[in-house]
């Protein structure tokens, strides 16, 4: 089965240069506060998209509960294609023809589509440039201008704070030796706290904490979600 699976512009680089081959994602709906551990699927009896979790008491009582999880990437052999932040650039009319340009916004890259006028894609992408031709969303992208698609080797749930350097490292980030900072020891895992808090550690208004009682969004690192650990190769798309 494959599936389609948004990606920041740090990830798609990440990939194409060989250095990611992991992404973490915050399951959307968190487990119980007091759930304190999982079980893989062999365990709880459903197919291998499923991880469940168990808590050793529920409101305060002594008592167990169990919740049950479905990943949303998929499971070992499953292909994701890539959307990313792409935009379309014309390059002329004439004979029957309608030629494009798509741009991918992470690093650049082009890839050219001579199509024969009034062909599907092509009305596609003459209605997308009429529109918004730049920095369109990812996910306004369809399933044939992807250019990357992964396969997915292993998922497994982890708190967000578990990272290893190993694992941080997988993630694609950098060091702080490889930033151009010698007098620091390696921090592949700083650098991961860093990029995560950019992208979901932004603080929660007052009202918003009085009203909820937190001070950390669900997803941020301070809250340590339970997250998705998805590991994946490259293949040829």
């Amino acid at each position: 089965m494959e599936r389609p699976i948004l990606l920041k512009a740090h990830e798609v680089r990440g990939i194409l240069e060989n250095r990611q081959t992991q992404l973490r994602r915050a399951l959307k709906v968190q487990p119980p506060l007091n759930t304190d551990r999982f079980f893989e699927n062999e365990i709880c009896g459903k197919s291998s998209s499923y991880r469940e979790f168990e808590g050793l008491q529920l409101n305060g009582m002594g008592l167990g509960h169990t919740c049950f999880v479905r990943c949303p990437y998929g499971e070992p052999g499953d292909l994701l294609w890539v959307r990313e932040t792409w935009e379309v650039c014309p390059q002329g009319c004439g004979a029957g023809k309608d030629s494009f340009h798509i741009r991918y916004r992470a690093d650049g890259g082009m890839v050219f589509h001579d199509l024969d006028e009034g062909n599907e894609r092509a009305n596609y992408l003459t209605r997308v440039y009429d529109t918004r031709p730049e920095n369109l969303p990812s996910i306004q992208m369809p399933r044939w201008a992807s250019r990357i698609q992964l396969e997915i080797i292993s998922v497994r749930v982890e708190r967000l704070q578990e990272i290893s350097e190993t694992d941080a490292e997988a993630e694609g980030c950098y060091s702080h030796s490889q930033r151009s900072f010698p007098r620091l020891a390696p921090g592949f895992r700083d650098d991961f706290k860093r990029i995560w808090q950019e992208e979901y550690g932004k603080p929660i208004s007052p009202r918003k904490q009085l009203s909820s009682g937190k001070q950390h969004r669900p997803e941020s690192w301070h809250a340590n979600p339970w997250v998705w650990v998805v590991e994946f190769k490259r293949v040829e798309a």
